[in-house]
């Protein structure tokens, strides 16, 4: 008794539609979930579900946007899933991409689920005729990672970023205590790194600066830095670390002092007359011994004591 009803309406639709749907209509109900079907046919179960054929049967897609399902034909609809979040089925939207209603993450389907990822650079989430772009030039200590991208800068642009390979998470490789920070306008990560930095701070191999006091020099070991006095007249400038201490007929400034490397005895700025390459005389400022220090020669805050 169904068979003139079904051929009638098979014969008022598209031949796809009619294969989609066949069983549901034989049995005179709705399509519903699970219910096999071909094509990429696509129907609202209410306004905020859809029905997508996708691996031979109906599968559900919830449609959490504000506009939810809308039907645009017998076996099309339009669904927004603007609204969707991190593990919502996506069947039949494999490979879209979308940014999130707050512009701060991106929302995609690369499989079955959806997935979301934070764009903390400072672009976020935007939408272009080439689709969605997340800006990923900005994370925070402890976010995942891949070795393929190793630097980064820190959300609030402080630290210059790391992704240990161990851990497959982001760490402190240095701070960028510049006026200028840690940027990526480049396009590769500039970290500003000429301002005051502390012992025990996070560093790269090789690099050396002095403390805010000059009175310490800070050198990188096993990423990071330690520090070692400078005590000195100059203490610590352009990364140069006085020790107190030097040898005899080694240049200096006018009114250095120094104790010898043995600490027996002071050393004093003196002039020295000697002559150029060329034969002509000239004079040259170098230390001097200047007194015997039989208690011993010290240096200390910046003072050369002599007893």
């Amino acid at each position: 008794m169904f068979a003139p009803r079904l051929r009638a309406l098979t014969a008022a639709v598209p031949v796809a539609l009619a294969l989609v749907f066949a069983l549901a209509f034989a049995e005179g109900c709705k399509p519903k979930l699970g219910d096999r079907c071909k094509g990429a046919a696509k129907v609202c179960q209410d306004g905020k579900t859809m029905l997508v054929c996708a691996d031979g049967t109906l599968q559900l897609a919830p449609c959490k946007g504000p506009k939810g399902c809308e039907a645009k034909g017998e076996d099309d609809a339009t669904c927004d899933y603007t609204g969707n979040a991190a593990g919502d089925p996506c069947p039949g939207f494999r490979g879209f991409k979308l940014c999130t209603p707050d512009g701060k993450s991106l929302l995609e389907c690369p499989a079955d689920k959806w997935s979301t990822d934070v764009c903390k650079g400072p672009k976020h989430c935007s939408m272009d005729s080439d689709g969605a772009f997340c800006d990923r030039t900005r994370a925070d200590v402890g976010d995942a990672c891949s070795t393929t991208k190793p630097y980064l800068c820190s959300v609030d642009e402080k630290s210059e970023l790391w992704c240990d390979a161990s851990s497959r998470k982001y760490v402190v490789s240095r701070l960028c205590s510049g006026k200028n920070k840690c940027g990526t306008e480049t396009g590769a990560v500039f970290c500003d790194d000429n301002g005051p930095h502390d012992a025990g701070e996070p560093c790269k191999a090789d690099t050396e600066f002095c403390t805010a006091d000059g009175k310490q020099k800070l050198e990188c070991v096993r990423s990071k830095f330690a520090a070692k006095d400078c005590p000195g007249m100059h203490g610590c400038k352009a990364r140069l670390c006085d020790t107190g201490k030097a040898f005899e007929d080694l240049g200096c400034d006018e009114g250095d002092l120094a104790c010898t490397d043995d600490g027996k005895a002071r050393l004093a700025c003196k002039k020295k007359k000697s002559k150029d390459a060329d034969g002509n005389p000239q004079e040259t400022w170098v230390y001097a011994k200047d007194k015997e220090c039989p208690g011993g020669c010290t240096a200390k805050a910046g003072k050369i004591e002599c007893k």
